[in-house]
């Protein structure tokens, strides 16, 4: 049959809190998985990021209504929550690239130090940080998985300069890019 591979569906949603549909800042469509085993959600806490491993999925016109009656600092919290995951995510994306803090707070309708307030009290550590570790992260896959040059990897990670970079790089792992590519067998380059 032609819907076989078919495993979950997309509804318009709305979401209704003390009474009011909300009009700002939650996600408008929603992944409903139903068949077993071809889902997952990204953090069990929290019923967000369902993503599909198999198969498709189709829209359907109905739409799915939500409405939350929990308190408003539940609601504030969980709101904080997906605002840091939406922040983190972005950011380990953009790790070759020089972010705004300001303008992602802006994006998620926060001030920057509700944004970093909320962002460290969930993550543990500031945006600027775990930004940071993350494109140092991302360095050193490159530096175990590639022969790209210290050089060409500080440049792709956004750095100004390749001093600049091992400095990062070795105040976070305690240890040069040329020393962690050694210790992986990766030849030095040349």
């Amino acid at each position: 049959h032609a819907d076989d591979d078919v495993n979950g569906m997309t509804l318009e949603a709305t979401y209704f809190f003390l009474g009011r549909a909300l009009t700002h800042g939650s996600k408008k469509r929603k992944l409903m998985v139903f068949k077993r085993g071809v889902g997952r959600i990204e953090d069990r806490r929290r019923d967000a990021h369902t993503v599909l491993s198999e198969g498709r999925s189709i829209s359907l016109k109905n739409r799915f209504l939500h409405y939350d009656f929990k308190d408003l600092d539940n609601f504030i919290g969980r709101y904080n929550w997906y605002a840091t995951r939406e922040a983190m995510d972005y950011m380990r994306h953009m790790t070759g690239a020089t972010i705004d803090r300001q303008q992602i707070a802006a994006e998620l309708g926060m001030s920057y130090s509700t944004f970093r307030s909320a962002f460290k009290q969930i993550a543990g550590i500031s945006p600027h940080q775990y930004f940071l570790q993350a494109r140092l992260g991302h360095a050193a896959d490159l530096l175990r998985d590639s022969k790209l040059s210290i050089k060409e990897i500080a440049f792709r990670m956004g750095y100004d300069s390749p001093s600049h970079f091992c400095t990062s790089f070795q105040r976070l792992y305690s240890i040069t890019p040329q020393q962690f590519r050694q210790d992986h067998g990766v030849e030095a380059d040349k």
